[in-house]
């Protein structure tokens, strides 16, 4: 069974710019276009982006998230999760660039170690859309993914975006996550994100989606 989450980022108390309130940013109700497939030898292949429905892609051929080898009956994904990022609708844009501050992994009993994180640069969509790989959890895990940059890209020019949330953040219930796919993956609805501010410019406020 596959679950979907309908999330949007809160914003802040202030918005960009201005010290004005930022307008309530409200869940996308649907979620189209595909999502990256689970064949976790390499990284995953986003979807096109402007697709229509479905979710994230079903499973690839066998091999292990971490080492691409084959696979353990034993232990369900060798015991490794894999989070990703990936982008649902471009709608006129080829790309948006975020820039990664951190990620923040948290468990019921303190912090949760990840075998790796992403910061820097990301180029949406990506091929190498992993934001972190860590040992299959035992309980749920409350995740935020910390932004300092987000340009949106057509062709060689890009325009810098104001940032007016609060991490990318949601609940990972272990309870969802697929042992055929390993993976949970955060789906950002780019075209409903970007909102034009009083003064003419653009805003950043994330509609998005978790996929187990």
């Amino acid at each position: 069974m596959k679950w979907k989450v309908i999330l949007a980022a809160l914003p802040l108390a202030l918005a960009c710019g201005r010290g004005e309130p930022a307008g309530t940013s409200r869940p996308q109700a649907g979620a189209g276009g595909t999502g990256p497939s689970s064949n976790d030898g390499g990284g995953g292949s986003p979807g096109t982006g402007n697709g229509g429905g479905g979710s994230p892609g079903t499973a690839g051929g066998g091999g292990s998230p971490s080492t691409g080898g084959g696979s353990n009956a034993a232990v369900p994904c060798n015991g490794t999760l894999i989070l990703r990022i990936a982008v649902n609708d471009l709608g006129s844009l080829q790309s948006l660039d975020l820039g990664l501050a951190g990620i923040a992994l948290q468990g019921t009993s303190g912090a949760v170690a990840a075998d790796f994180t992403r910061t820097g640069q990301i180029s949406l969509p990506a091929m190498n859309d992993r934001l972190a790989v860590l040992k299959m959890p035992t309980g749920d895990v409350d995740v935020a993914v910390q932004l300092d940059t987000a340009r949106a890209c057509t062709g060689a020019r890009c325009t810098d975006l104001d940032l007016c949330t609060s991490p990318l953040a949601f609940h990972l219930d272990v309870s969802k996550v697929s042992m055929q796919r390993c993976q949970v993956v955060l789906l950002l609805d780019v075209a409903n994100s970007l909102q034009s501010g009083p003064d003419g410019s653009l805003h950043f406020l994330p509609r998005y989606s978790v996929h187990y």
